[in-house]
């Protein structure tokens, strides 16, 4: 009869003990797709930054124009300049995160923003709001969270055992990747350049190949992507939670400055003039509103050799955008160069 019940209860035990052992290691697995790695570091980041920093905060457009190394070097001062740029972040993700902005007590954040920053078709990173899981002071952003669908919700409220069951989508690429680096020079080139960037908040620009004109001229004729530089067509909850972030950072006492980055020329000719007004509408009611300066670069690049796409600018597009930032008027009087420190 004993021998019985070990037989019936070998199998539990075997169970029991294999999901602790599964769950411990899930609750130390942290590797995620390269942008998640890359939010996920940036979190931790957060709370290690001195007061009087500043942040450009954005999608992958910021990620890959902003050069903060060039802006330091041009100050002549250092590690004031951060940028926290994230593929697919959309302005209800960045309000979720307040309170963690406010905590670092940033003295200039910079929004780097088109129209396609507000829409929610293709760049869409769901995985951010599993990522902010477990801040607690996103759950005090209850305004922003009722805007969520139930399904973004779930993501962001899962308890210990739903979050382990989420990594799951994330091991095998993990392992893939690791095998990948460990077979080939390449591999590793490849991968380690990708790491790299996960981990450079200075100057982290990851598209060195260009697509060519033909390439380009098929993707603006997509209707999907020409829709995503249509301002009035872009969910309204996006526009509710970026000027809601403006007005809070505003009220929290930290200068915000918007920075319209630049589109290619054949973006720029097919966007009608009255759905550009309705954008700059927009960009003058938060100027007025919160008193923000609103710096306009969107039309800075007409050779479009200074373009790997339709939206993101070359290395040397990175460093002469970078260059023409710092030499705006709205941009050094906001941060106090005139020939001085940036950081005191």
């Amino acid at each position: 009869m004993k021998k019985d019940s070990l037989f019936f209860l070998a199998p539990v035990i075997a169970l029991v003990f294999s999901s602790f052992i599964y769950l411990l290691f899930m609750s130390s697995f942290h590797h995620f797709d390269p942008e998640g790695n890359r939010f996920f570091n940036i979190l931790q980041l957060y709370p290690q930054l001195k007061d009087g920093r500043v942040l450009f905060l954005g999608e992958s457009q910021v990620r890959e124009d902003v050069d903060c190394e060039l802006l330091e070097e041009k100050s002549g001062s250092k590690n004031w300049c951060y940028n926290f740029g994230l593929a697919g972040m959309l302005p209800i993700q960045l309000a979720l995160q307040k309170d963690v902005i406010v905590a670092a007590k940033p003295k200039v954040v910079v929004f780097g923003i088109t129209a396609s920053t507000f829409d929610e078709g293709i760049n869409k990173n769901d995985d951010f709001f599993f990522l902010l899981n477990g801040q607690q002071s996103v759950a005090a952003q209850v305004g922003v969270i009722s805007q969520l669908t139930a399904d973004e919700k779930k993501l962001l409220l899962m308890n210990f055992y739903e979050k382990a069951l989420y990594k799951r989508k994330f091991i095998l690429p993990f392992y893939f990747a690791v095998l990948d680096r460990l077979g080939s020079s390449s591999g590793f080139a490849q991968i380690n350049g990708v790491s790299t960037a996960v981990s450079n908040v200075k100057n982290p620009h990851q598209f060195m190949v260009s697509e060519n004109e033909d390439e380009l001229r098929k993707r603006i004729e997509d209707p999907a992507i020409v829709k995503m530089f249509y301002f009035e067509q872009t969910p309204l909850r996006e526009r509710e939670a970026f000027t809601y972030l403006v007005g809070e950072l505003k009220k929290e006492g930290v200068d915000v400055v918007i920075v319209q980055m630049p589109l290619h020329p054949l973006v720029r000719s097919v966007v009608t003039n009255e759905s550009k007004k309705v954008f700059e509408d927009y960009l003058s009611h938060l100027s007025l509103e919160f008193g923000v300066k609103v710096i306009n670069l969107e039309n800075e690049f007409d050779d479009p050799v200074f373009f790997v796409d339709l939206t993101h600018l070359t290395k040397e597009g990175s460093t002469l955008f970078s260059s023409v930032l710092f030499g705006s008027p709205s941009f050094n009087s906001q941060l106090l160069l005139e020939g001085k420190d940036v950081i005191q």
